[in-house]
């Protein structure tokens, strides 16, 4: 057996000694600190203690007459040194920024567009945004005792409970049927109401991003539009939006 060999297995066979905890009766005093405790307190202790001990030397051997240009641009604040940011783009470099903001949320709201068409197809109803499914069924009769008397599960020859659906309503004479036989348990019907609710629920969440991207979108190319030249009338409108009007000016 190697060096290494019977060192890992001696290893193996180390007993391992395991720190008390706090005892029931000193609990009032907190936490029992640990050895590695310790070692990442004295560690934090040491390295803080060098920290001073370095700023103290270079202190005691700093140039009274030592000067950088920095010094006239930069501000204490809070006892801290901080050097203020100033605008270092141009006009010009932050009409492109400005255009690839709106390019990208451009992007953004095509492509939840899209998942908003592929959801539609997949679901048997189109929902409005933050509404129920819309009724446009309208059916015509004769006079106004007609509509009065109009018994809608006669009209399309159907069970009452079955009015509410919009697709997949037999017939009584379908339902009377004994070939009328329903292929799916009661367990596939729960899944597929399930699937269902869970796609308008998704389509409903869509649709609010996809209104909040053409919002976000309209007051990104207002912002673009105002850092050009101009001269313009700010005007409020009904709902409480600003709108600004430019003067027209003639073209060379």
């Amino acid at each position: 057996m190697s060096a290494t060999a019977f060192k890992n297995a001696a290893k193996s066979r180390r007993r391992t000694h395991r720190e008390r905890h706090q005892p029931h009766y000193r609990r009032k005093l907190g936490f029992l600190e640990k050895h590695k405790d310790y070692v990442a307190r004295a560690r934090d202790y040491h390295r803080k203690e060098t920290q001073l001990r370095t700023l103290r030397e270079k202190a005691r051997n700093r140039n009274p007459d030592e000067f950088y240009y920095k010094m006239i641009s930069s501000q204490l604040k809070d006892g801290k040194h901080f050097q203020p940011t100033s605008n270092q783009f141009t006009n010009e470099e932050l009409k492109v920024l400005k255009t690839q903001d709106v390019s990208y949320t451009t992007l953004r709201r095509s492509q939840e567009s899209k998942k908003i068409e592929r959801l539609q197809s997949s679901l048997h109803l189109l929902i409005e945004h933050g509404g129920s499914p819309p009724n446009k069924h309208t059916i015509f009769v004769d006079s106004k005792q007609d509509m009065e008397e109009f018994d809608a599960a006669r009209h399309f020859d159907t069970a009452p409970e079955l009015l509410p659906r919009a697709y997949n309503r037999p017939r009584l004479k379908t339902l009377r049927s004994k070939a009328f036989v329903n292929p799916v348990d009661e367990h596939a019907i729960e899944r597929a109401e399930q699937a269902k609710s869970t796609g308008y629920e998704e389509l409903s969440q869509r649709l609010n991003r996809e209104t909040k991207l053409a919002r976000i979108m309209q007051e990104q190319e207002m912002q673009k539009h105002l850092m050009e030249k101009g001269t313009r009338s700010k005007r409020k409108g009904i709902d409480g939006s600003m709108t600004y009007k430019w003067k027209k000016q003639r073209k060379r």
